[in-house]
Parts: structure tokens; C-alpha cells; sequence
């Protein structure tokens, strides 16, 4: 039973802590946090994607295949 009310209490702290660390990003605009896409050749090697990536810390990239963007 006490390990259970710990246990809550912990839950709790975590909970408050998470609020308080997000609440300045409920007050920013979408557009705010909105980068420029990384746009990359179709025949780039993909070890070029990957240092572009890195260099600009961005999670992905795209090109185009037939004038369509992927």
C-alpha cells in the first residue's frame, strides 16, 4: 500500500514537471515552430542526405520523383 502512494506521488512530480516544461510551448504559434524544409537533389548520394541532415540537425528531407515532392 505504501509503495502504491509512492509510487502516485512519483506520477505526480513527473506530471507537474512535464507541465511546467511545456507550458512556454503552448504559447508559441505554429508558424514559430515551423523550419524551411531541407530540399535535395534526386541523385544525391544518400551519405550527402545524411551529413546535410546532421549539419542542420533536421530529422528528414525531400526531392522530387516525376515533379512530385517525397
Amino acid at each position: 500500500m505504501y509503495s502504491k502512494f509512492i509510487e502516485n506521488k512519483m506520477v505526480q512530480n513527473l506530471s507537474l514537471k512535464l507541465y511546467d516544461s511545456l507550458s512556454n510551448l503552448s504559447e508559441q504559434t505554429v508558424n514559430s515552430l515551423m523550419e524551411e524544409p531541407l530540399m535535395t537533389e534526386n541523385n544525391l548520394p544518400v551519405s550527402k542526405v545524411i551529413g546535410s541532415l546532421i549539419e542542420r540537425n533536421l530529422y528528414e528531407s525531400f526531392t522530387t520523383v516525376d515533379k512530385k515532392y517525397v
